[in-house]
């Protein structure tokens, strides 16, 4: 999934792991330099556990694109994934409009 975020690079990347700390995933790294950041996603009875992936790429000064995706390991996600990626989004775009 990707999105548009219509705010500077730095501070959208600064505001994802807050959301996602907020979400309670587990980061497992991350890199400005890069524009990545990686996070598991604990496991309980819905699922065995994600990773997710963020990227980010400064399109413009304020304008920043975000492509999420993630790898489980599990043939269905009963709708986990969404709920995680959804869950996520609000947090940031919560947290974006501080």
């Amino acid at each position: 999934m990707k999105k548009e975020i219509a705010k500077p690079y730095d501070i959208t990347y600064i505001k994802a792991i807050e959301a996602a700390r907020n979400c309670n995933f587990n980061i497992k790294s991350e890199s400005l330099t890069d524009g990545i950041i990686s996070f598991k996603v604990r496991i309980s009875i819905w699922s065995w556990g994600e990773t997710f992936y963020i990227k980010f790429t400064k399109v413009e000064q304020n304008l920043t694109q975000i492509e999420v995706s993630s790898q489980n390991n599990q043939v269905g996600s009963w709708g986990k994934h969404e709920q995680n990626i959804s869950d996520f989004f609000s947090n940031l775009n919560s947290l974006l409009k501080k």
